[in-house]
């Protein structure tokens, strides 16, 4: 007998081709979702990690501004004024001005990201012990690098965004013309500071009215404003750009700032406007944005 196998008929054929293209469909889909959510994991932790770095580096250096150690008080317990500074684009420094902020004339950034300089003295063995001598660093002050500052050497950092993250600039303003700059974090896009003055009373006193400017706003007049030698309020915002490897956003989200002032915002540059403006933050990074307050007790 003779069995004749007819094989599949044009039905059969489709019907298996709609299934298998289904299955395959469903695979692919599966797929690209998780390439999507490991690449977002991932530049969720890197951009978590960096947060934390950051937000602890970033305090620690700030909260030096104004410091004045004990033999300089001694000696002489004013900042003195500086008609020439290492400083970028900025001026020198008014007498017991500490602290000075700007917009960045040399980022391309359409958001407009702004830069910071802070001055202080460093800290020796001598200034903690009623007969101490020399001036060999005791480690309580630091330059950008985490390195002790002795306490015969004026302190300028200046910290500002490029291309390559947020970089700290540092000089002994003793040695005009000697300065150094650092990465101190890659992932940092943008920068955006505001400074304020406490008014009615001491900072944290009942009646005390803690009004914050942005830089623009701040001179060397009283008129309107407080000039520069009373600022005593700091706060920042910085923004976290981590690649995520993969396009997870599709939308140009604007971020907040500060919590309490919404005309300060964060537009993320879609990847034309990156590329024309030389930045390096894409439309498909994961972004944080990191907020601190410091208060300048140093002050004298």
């Amino acid at each position: 007998m003779i069995i004749r196998n007819k094989g599949f008929n044009l039905i059969e054929l489709m019907v298996s081709i709609l299934v298998a293209s289904i299955i395959v469909g469903g695979l692919y889909s599966l797929m690209t979702s998780s390439v999507v959510n490991f690449g977002f994991s991932k530049g969720s932790s890197v951009a978590g990690s960096s947060t934390r770095r950051i937000d602890v580096t970033f305090n620690a250096l700030l909260f030096q501004t104004g410091f004045v150690n004990y033999l300089r008080v001694m000696q002489n317990p004013h900042f003195m004024q500086r008609n020439l500074s290492n400083s970028l684009d900025f001026d020198g420094w008014a007498v017991d001005q500490v602290i000075a902020a700007q917009k960045d004339p040399n980022n391309d950034e359409a958001n407009g990201s702004d830069m910071l300089k802070i001055r202080f003295y460093g800290s020796s063995v001598a200034d903690n012990v009623q007969s101490g001598v020399g001036n060999a660093a005791d480690g309580y002050i630091f330059d950008c690098l985490g390195q002790p500052v002795r306490n015969d050497q004026e302190m300028e950092l200046v910290f500002y965004v490029r291309r390559d993250g947020l970089r700290c600039q540092q000089s002994d303003l003793s040695h005009p013309g000697d300065f150094h700059s650092y990465v101190i974090d890659p992932n940092v896009a943008h920068m955006r500071i505001q400074v304020g003055a406490s008014v009615g009373g001491a900072v944290g006193q009942a009646g005390a009215n803690n009004t914050f400017y942005n830089p623009a706003e701040v001179s060397d007049s009283k008129t309107v404003h407080p000039n520069w030698t009373e600022i005593n309020l700091l706060r920042y915002a910085l923004v976290i750009a981590v690649p995520s490897g993969q396009q997870i956003i599709k939308q140009r989200p604007i971020y907040n700032l500060f919590p309490d002032d919404n005309t300060v915002t964060y537009q993320v540059p879609a990847d034309a406007d990156a590329i024309a403006n030389n930045i390096n933050d894409r439309e498909n990074r994961v972004h944080r944005v990191v907020n601190g307050n410091v208060q300048i007790i140093n002050k004298l």
